[in-house]
């Protein structure tokens, strides 16, 4: 018959380098912290926009606001024309959102792949604004997955 005896109190090292791994850890970030005085600029006041041209009929969508003067989000900009322009000719104009100002939709266009698209937008003040042409670019393949037990 073997005996084990089991000591009175059990050291592992994991018990002791827990704490001692902690705390250098902890003097390393301190030691390491120093305060950094950034120079910015404030440019309240600027236009915004958010937003995407989709191949999903529901996710045309856009958001357009003037940044704030402090660390915030833009301040929505209501009643602004938002119209998306295709490399064909077509038009399409964007309607504001009721429950969200600011947010423009444009319901039941899809994009299609491989065409051209950008929007121009005109503040209540007057101010013009146009994006860049974009292609969306074209289907990829479909990916499927399927798994056997």
């Amino acid at each position: 018959m073997v005996l084990k005896m089991k000591p009175a109190f059990p050291l592992t090292l994991t018990y002791l380098t827990r704490p001692l791994v902690r705390t250098i850890f902890a003097l390393l970030l301190s030691g390491c912290l120093s305060q950094v005085e950034l120079e910015t600029v404030n440019l309240a006041g600027i236009l915004t926009v958010d937003g995407q041209v989709s191949t999903i009929s529901d996710q045309n969508r856009i958001k357009v606001g003037r940044t704030a003067d402090t660390d915030r989000l833009p301040i929505p900009l209501p009643g602004v024309s938002v119209q998306l322009f295709d490399d064909i000719g077509n038009s399409y104009n964007y309607q504001e959102d009721d429950l969200f100002p600011g947010t423009y939709l444009l319901p039941g266009l899809e994009g299609v792949p491989g065409r051209t698209y950008y929007i121009q937008i005109i503040t209540p003040s007057g101010e013009t604004y146009e994006s860049v042409p974009e292609t969306i670019p074209a289907a990829t393949t479909q990916f499927t997955t399927s798994y056997e037990i």
